[in-house]
This record gives C-alpha cells, structure tokens and sequence, in this order.
C-alpha cells in the first residue's frame, strides 16, 4: 500500500497567499513517454480546481511563424559560417567522432550552434526510449485547456527562451557542447533516477538530478535557473492577489531545491504545501 501511495504523488504544490488566493504549482517533465500516463491524479485535481493555466511558454506559442524566426535565429549560424568555424580543433575533433559513430553526418549538424547541438546530443537518449514533447505535461494540460476553454497564459517569451541560450559565449556553448559528449553514456541513469523521482513526488531527489552539474558552472545556474526563479515570483503573486485559481506548469527543477520557486514564496510568507 505505500508503495502504491508514493507511486502516486507527484511534484505538485499548493500555494495559499498570505491575503488569499490559491495557485497550484506543477513540476514538468517537458517529454513524456506513453506509459507515463495516466498522470497521477494529484495533477488532475490541480487542473481542475484552476481557472487559468500558466506556462513557461505555451507549447503552441513555439509552433507560431513568428516563434520558428526567432528560434532559426538562435539555432543556426545564417552568416555563412559553420560549426567548424566557432569551435576548438579538438572540440571539432571530439564532436566530429562522435557524429561518425552515431551514425550522422557532419553536414547534417554544420549549421547548428554549439548550444542547440548539444541540447539535441542530449536529447538522443530521451527519444529512444520513446519520450515526446506532445506527452509532455506541458502539452497534454494545453490541449486539455483548449478543450475546456480555460485561459491559457506564459510566463516568458520565445526571444527570451531563445537568449538564454544563443546569447551564450562561444566558449561557453563549446563548454556545454563538450560536456553534453562527455556525459552521454550517463543519460539512461539521468532519465531512470529523474523519472524515479518525479513520479515518487519526490522533491528533494528531483533538485538533485535535475541541477547536478549546475554546481560546476554557478554563472549558467543563475542565468537558466535561480533568475528566472525570482522573475516568476512577481507574476505568481499576482495571480496571488487577484484571487483567480492558477495553474502554474514549469520545469520540476525549478520547484525543488534551494532558490526553488517554493522557497521563494515561503519566503515571502505564502504557505505552500506539497500534494
């Protein structure tokens, strides 16, 4: 029976503001595979007891003409120049070896950025086993909100998504690129123990899998994590103070942890209770 109850927890938050208001916070897992779902039901009581559903970026948002400009833009290098260009001999060396023995070609991937090349190197694993961004949690509550015509909303745009990213030094996407490489026979161990804990509900465990690494380079842990976590503070508050029942879906490792979104509302004295 308790392993039954574990299975069934999920990284999911009640917020009661300090003056009222109720948010419900949602850890994501952005990709998911078929046999993760149903969701346990905890997310499904979240959902319905909101009004409004709040995302990083609506998954729809990304498939708009104006969305795909802007991430070719960070994506690709458009001004003529390649991948061998803006990396280290021995960077190109290691990236190249390990294109040959996936199976690729280097011509496939010249016009990919550093950065966006390692996200999809990281990724391989994730799709082999079947994840998809369509089972994703974020896009399986967007297509159910369409459906019950719940407001939709984000908490950041495409460019500033984008940014975070493509505006990187070259030295620090080859730095990210090199390390994705590096680590890439652990990727089944990552998505084993960040699925163990996500579905545990287990959060403490979540901030460890999902922010390993992080501690190696404080400069990108700030930029892609602990900043946007103060940012949302505000827009969380407010939805706080306006007394609209919310549902707020971000990534799990933005909820669990220190600097964690949660620790951030406790802070601001805001009672949060996980489910």
């Amino acid at each position: 029976m308790a392993a039954k109850k574990v299975a069934t927890r999920g990284v999911v938050f009640q917020v009661e503001g300090k003056d009222g208001g109720d948010v419900w916070l949602v850890g994501s897992v952005h990709m998911l595979r078929a046999g993760d779902h149903p969701l346990p039901v905890v997310y499904e009581e979240a959902y319905t007891a909101a009004k409004q559903i709040v995302f990083e970026i609506p998954p729809s948002e990304l498939q708009s003409p104006e969305a795909m400009a802007i991430i070719q833009r960070s994506i690709l290098y458009l001004d003529g120049t390649t991948l061998k260009d803006h990396l280290s001999a021995e960077a190109y060396k290691k990236v190249a070896a390990f294109v040959k023995e996936s199976g690729m070609q280097m011509e496939q991937v010249q016009m990919l950025k550093p950065w966006m090349l390692g996200q999809l190197i990281g990724l391989q694993e994730f799709t082999k086993q079947g994840f998809k961004p369509e089972l994703g949690v974020d896009s399986y509550f967007e297509t159910k909100a369409a459906k019950d015509g719940k407001a939709v909303k984000g908490l950041e745009t495409v460019e500033f998504q984008m940014g975070l990213f493509a505006n990187l030094p070259q030295d620090q996407q080859e730095e990210l690129l090199v390390s994705t490489l590096e680590d890439f026979d652990d990727a089944k161990e990552f998505i084993a123990n960040l699925m163990s804990a996500w579905k545990a509900g287990d959060a403490e465990e979540v901030a460890e899998v999902m922010n390993e690494g992080m501690e190696d380079d404080p400069a990108l842990a700030k930029a892609l994590l602990f900043d946007r976590n103060v940012n949302w503070i505000e827009p969380i508050e407010g939805f706080l103070k306006s007394k609209t029942a919310t549902l707020v879906i971000v990534g799990a490792g933005h909820l669990c942890g220190k600097g964690s979104v949660v620790e951030l509302l406790q802070k601001k004295g805001h009672k949060v209770t996980q489910h």
